[in-house]
């Protein structure tokens, strides 16, 4: 090494190797700055001597010092040929975390990246600086953290420390040290990243609210493996990421899911009750016991049995249990299962429900205990989440017994009032409507009809055929399952009619009436009925639920109205017409037709009279008078139309016209007016379109046609 080497250039520093005297300090120049001497021996190991000491100029003083010259070993290359190596240290951008849970183990705490430059590094020392934030004083001596260690890319170095609150901790802050002289290496141009982590410590009621770690390199102690520089030349501190601390919570709460309920008396693994675990977002719930009570229950206990819970560690449920004696009591469930962190799970309750007289109700509670998964904390599951909370109450389930509530006739789904035809089979007579009970549902297994005039001979409900005795027909061995609830449950009932005629029933009014009732509802069999069908309660039968009137005949008529298309003129315009079909069953003569009519003011009728022309022969086959719009028109010839056929009847009546935008219209007239003689019935056979206050004839028209000019 030269030091005598003159310097050119005043301006700069001396080359590195130059053993300078800096303001009194012996220090070696080298390539990134000057290199301190830390005693004499080590400046004795490499041959120095104070002759080859100058004066360090201005340009050296600008430099700091990097490093400090290690003693020589066998072996190693002068300092004057060696550049020493140097370290990178940086918060590791990895590292995101912004809270630990209180108790948690191996909670990491910091981590930092390291990185040698230059030549391989000898990490002899590290310090640890744990810096607490609390709402008041100190952390309690038991707090802190246990098992306190370095990480290096994973693998531990050095001791595990005990990292409680106690000395040397002070002011909320307290420092360890890992590591004499060799704690780990890092390889030349390698980065390792170096963790903090540590066992939670807190106590309930913890005053700690978050802590800080930071990491410190003591001045000198990381070592080149060639150069044996050692780095940095003061302590250095690395601030760490401030982590809050949480707890292990979870919540409980009735399962909005599971709606109140009705249920029915006697029902087996009946659910009473289902809740929600929720676990919170930071740790999930190891659930231990759970326990059910019965405050808001108005059932008597002796009407419960068996009670279970249905957990994800018992899908098919626990061991059955009987319920305690007062509604006060509860039972208590071991359970072992977990719910994940920001996760729920279901908890269903379950129970025989026995005999209840009317109606009574169940509301269960629940309650129970956990542990933190990571935190092994002490969860409580509960109204409030803490020890200070309260069952939660579940949803409310009355108990009643399953009935047929009613029985209706359905008007919308039913035939309407018309003239049916003697010995017509298998036709639809009614439809009858039965609701079951909100608490269960029943079984229907006979009806009961009563029939007038002998106009059925059979009657049939669900495929099942019955024939009428004496007015009364009993269907048997139904199964008709009337559902729980509202919808209820539609009957369709088609009946054959008996023949009409020669060897026949008269024409006659058809009455069927429902007038008995037998169902199974809860295990239970009931029969309703009216007076003489052997019932003793009338129940939802009342009086007897007459379904629409029907008409038996031989042959009934089809009735249509069209318009004409003509120009009303003075005359006789026709102005539209009528046409009758008789049934294919037999022929049908028509013998009255009422007509109504309407006009406009330049419309005047000559004689009041109206003409109902054969439409086919042009043969007159009635006339009548026209009194205030109404012509009740009587037909004495072309009025016999045979089965099946038709006959159309245009209709004429004989006016004057004056002025432009005259009309005139025409419809048919009241159906009481409207007559007709079946040709093959007994008895009776002129019948009028109403009866006894009934319109028989379907589909009768009741709108007008019109012409104008």
């Amino acid at each position: 090494m030269s030091t005598t080497t003159p310097i050119t250039d005043l301006i700069s520093a001396h080359r590195p190797g130059v053993l300078i005297n800096n303001n009194g300090t012996v220090q070696l120049v080298g390539a990134n700055g000057l290199l301190g001497i830390p005693d004499l021996a080590t400046f004795n190991s490499w041959g120095f001597t104070f002759s080859h000491v100058v004066p360090a100029n201005a340009a050296d003083k600008d430099m700091s010092q990097t490093g400090v010259v290690a003693i020589r070993t066998p072996g190693q290359l002068n300092p004057t040929a060696v550049v020493g190596g140097t370290i990178s240290v940086q918060q590791d951008p990895a590292f995101t975390a912004t809270h630990f849970i209180a108790n948690q183990s191996q909670v990491v705490l910091g981590q930092w990246t390291m990185k040698a430059n230059g030549e391989d590094i000898k990490a002899q020392q590290l310090k640890i600086t744990l810096n607490y934030t609390t709402t008041s004083g100190n952390p309690n001596q038991a707090e802190g953290f246990n098992n306190l260690a370095l990480f290096v890319n994973g693998a531990q170095v050095g001791l595990t420390l005990s990292a409680l609150y106690t000395s040397p901790c002070s002011a909320n802050i307290c420092s360890y040290t890992f590591g004499s002289s060799n704690l780990f290496n890092i390889p030349a141009g390698t980065t390792v990243t170096v963790a903090v982590k540590g066992d939670s410590s807190l106590i309930n009621g913890t005053s700690v609210t978050a802590v800080r770690t930071d990491l410190v390199t003591p001045a000198n102690t990381f070592q080149g493996a060639t150069s044996q520089f050692l780095s940095p030349n003061t302590e250095q501190v690395y601030t760490g990421t401030t982590l809050s601390t949480v707890s292990a919570t979870a919540a409980l709460a009735k399962n909005a899911a599971y709606a109140n309920q009705n249920v029915n008396s006697n029902t087996q693994k009946q659910k009473i009750g289902s809740y929600v675990i929720q676990a919170s977002s930071v740790d999930g719930v190891r659930v231990s016991n759970l326990v059910v009570g019965f405050n808001g229950t108005t059932l008597p206990m002796t009407s419960l049995a068996n009670v279970y819970v249905v957990t994800p560690d018992m899908p098919s449920g626990s061991t059955p249990v009987a319920p305690p004696t007062l509604n006060s009591g509860t039972n208590n469930f071991i359970t072992n299962f977990t719910v994940p962190a920001n996760q729920t799970v279901t908890v269903d309750v379950y129970a025989d429900v026995g005999s209840v007289t009317g109606t009574a109700s169940i509301v269960t509670t629940m309650m129970g205990q956990g542990n933190g998964v990571s935190s092994n904390q002490a969860v409580y599951l509960n109204s409030l989440g803490s020890s200070s909370g309260v069952a939660v109450a579940g949803q409310t389930i009355t108990v009643g017994n399953s009935s047929l509530q009613s029985a209706a006739f359905n008007t919308g789904a039913s035939p309407v009032p018309q003239f049916v035809i003697g010995g017509s089979q298998n036709q639809p007579a009614a439809t009858y409507t039965f609701v079951a009970s909100s608490f269960g549902g029943a079984n229907i297994t006979e009806l009961g009809f009563t029939v007038t005039n002998s106009a059925i001979t059979s009657v049939k409900v669900g495929g099942n055929t019955s024939p009428v005795v004496s007015g009364k027909v009993l269907i048997t061995g139904l199964s008709l399952a009337v559902p729980v609830g509202n919808s209820g449950l539609d009957v369709p009932v088609t009946v054959n009619y008996a023949s009409t005629g020669t060897n026949g029933v008269a024409d006659a009014t058809s009455l069927l009436t429902l007038a008995h009732i037998k169902y199974i509802a809860g295990g239970s069999t009931v029969t309703n009925g009216t007076a003489g069908w052997g019932d003793t309660t009338t129940g939802i039968i009342g009086t007897g639920i007459l379904a629409n009137p029907m008409y038996l005949a031989g042959t009934a008529p089809t009735v249509t109205i069209a318009g004409s298309g003509n120009v009303l003129v003075t005359g006789n315009p026709i102005i539209g017409s009528i046409t009758i079909t008789a049934n294919a069953a037999g022929d049908l003569t028509l013998t009255h037709l009422p007509l109504s009519f309407t006009g406009s003011g330049g419309v005047t009728f000559n004689g009041n009279q109206v003409s109902v022309i054969d439409h086919a022969t042009g043969n007159v086959a009635g006339v009548s008078t026209i009194i205030t719009g109404i012509a009740p028109v009587i037909l004495t010839s072309h009025n016999n139309i045979s089965a099946g056929q038709s006959v159309t009847y245009d209709i004429e009546p004989t006016i004057t016209v004056s002025g432009a935008s005259q009309s005139m219209s025409m419809g048919l007239g009241d159906i009481a007016d409207f007559s007709f003689t079946d040709v093959n019935g007994l008895g009776s056979p002129t019948l009028i379109g109403q009866i006894g206050g009934v319109s028989y004839i379907a589909n009768y028209p009741t709108s007008q046609v019109s012409i104008h000019n």
